[in-house]
């Protein structure tokens, strides 16, 4: 039986980068991964950020965090709509996101955003709600 052992997350991550293609091969897959962060600004102070990835015509936004100060002031509504349109122009068909109870489900449901499942008892002891939203590839940025 081999040994399992820590490893430097590089290390694992150069293997990848050998070992994994064959199996996409195989499945008819190219994953490129592509990682993004936009910035919401007054001038030159930042507002908010969204961090997302795409990968196979999949948006997935990791993070859309705004100053507590400037909540309410349609910050985050700015930096949904650029999230959404850089990924249909990059011809993403669908966006997926999760958050806490706690934190933003309303938010993403007055987006247009659909509960697709909830984590139970996840990370913090709180449910966490995973939603999904349908995009039109390559409309226009304005719509």
């Amino acid at each position: 039986m081999p040994e399992t052992k820590s490893i430097p997350v590089q290390q694992a991550t150069d293997f990848n980068k050998v070992h994994w293609p064959p199996h996409n091969r195989r499945q008819g897959i190219d994953w490129d991964q592509q990682d993004f962060a936009l910035g919401a600004y007054e001038n030159d102070d930042c507002l908010g950020v969204a961090i997302y990835k795409i990968v196979g015509g999949m948006a997935y936004l990791e993070q859309l965090v705004v100053r507590e100060d400037a909540t309410h002031g349609g910050v985050g509504s700015a930096l949904m709509r650029a999230f959404e349109s850089h990924a249909a122009d990059l011809g993403c068909h669908v966006v997926q996101l999760e958050t806490a109870e706690t934190q933003a489900p309303a938010f993403y449901e007055r987006h247009g955003y659909t509960r697709i499942g909830t984590y139970e008892d996840g990370r913090f002891h709180l449910d966490w709600h995973l939603y999904r939203k349908e995009l039109s590839p390559l409309r226009s940025a304005n719509a």
